[in-house]
């Protein structure tokens, strides 16, 4: 079990290092959930269940990792326009909602991973099931391909310990209960996928090159020029932030030719994209969205 902070969401709102296919802006409406996620003994009913199908990019499946997942979001509040889990994590960040993110395994039934929606100094987690399924039980699940749903129970067996390596305040363990029943929202369909030189020169992959050379030059002007309005860069446009999301993207000490030349392919999924740039060590992605008609960098 790992301890989920601040900069790892920030980071994953940037770079999107394990991406599937992008989800879409918006879906169905919630589901229902009927449950409770208990911080020690403190409650939170959660009434609002959220489902996605995530579907991985080959270059991103990690070894033994299924191709095909259901992201289920399960909250107290309904989620305010953009549906995904990226913007449950902001704003249970910023204190505006709480619940789970659960990852399945539709064709196991088993839970992959998962991570508690709450605000930043109750030590928010991430848990991993790989090789140890004893912690959180799915029941009853079931997938309706016909009507598009998905239903199910989904509990810990016993309060999962809160890891807290900076012993801050905080709770010092985790549990929820919760049967949840609700619409599942497609990933969105491959429509071309784009490579080599063709990547680079695309109008995807210049923006890319836009991007990276705004965060090189600490340029917030540039940096919001070529990003989606909902973007969480955007609130760090004050140069600590700038410095901090250059920090992150520069981490290995490249330039921006030497990230950009990188850019190995892209997969176009209509109003999304996802670039892909093929590292020594493995793969990273970018994604974009289609916005008022121009490529932008997305999250």
């Amino acid at each position: 079990m790992l301890k989920f902070c601040a900069s790892a969401w920030l980071a994953a709102m940037l770079l999107a290092v394990g991406a599937g296919s992008p989800a879409a802006a918006a879906g169905p409406g919630p589901g229902k959930a009927d449950g409770t996620l208990r911080l020690d003994k403190a409650p939170t009913s959660l009434t609002q269940a959220y489902a996605l199908e995530v579907v991985e990019i080959p270059e991103m499946r990690m070894p033994n990792s299924p191709e095909r997942t259901i992201t289920l979001i399960l909250t107290d509040r309904p989620l305010p326009g953009r549906v995904d889990d990226m913007s449950a994590m902001e704003q249970a960040y910023n204190g505006q909602l709480r619940g789970l993110v659960i990852e399945i395994d539709p064709a196991a039934k088993t839970v992959v991973s998962g991570r508690t929606l709450i605000p930043q100094d109750e030590l928010p987690q991430f848990f991993s099931m790989s090789g140890d399924s004893s912690g959180v039980e799915l029941a009853g699940f079931t997938e309706d391909k016909a009507k598009g749903t998905i239903t199910g129970k989904i509990k810990t067996t016993a309060p999962m310990e809160v890891v807290n390596f900076d012993n801050k305040p905080g709770p010092k363990t985790f549990s929820f209960n919760v049967v949840f029943n609700a619409a599942l929202l497609p990933a969105p369909k491959l429509t071309s996928t784009i490579e080599g030189d063709q990547a680079k020169a695309s109008e995807q992959g210049q923006t890319l090159k836009r991007f990276l050379q705004a965060v090189s030059d600490g340029n917030p002007d540039a940096l919001k020029a070529v990003v989606t309005k909902d973007h969480p860069a955007l609130s760090m446009l004050n140069p600590e932030g700038m410095g901090q999301i250059k920090e992150m993207i520069f981490a290995d000490g490249n330039n921006v030719e030497g990230i950009y030349g990188l850019l190995t392919k892209i997969y176009v999924y209509g109003q999304t994209a996802t670039a892909l740039l093929r590292h020594p060590d493995g793969w990273s992605s970018y994604p974009l969205a289609l916005e008022d008609g121009k490529w932008k960098m997305g999250f």
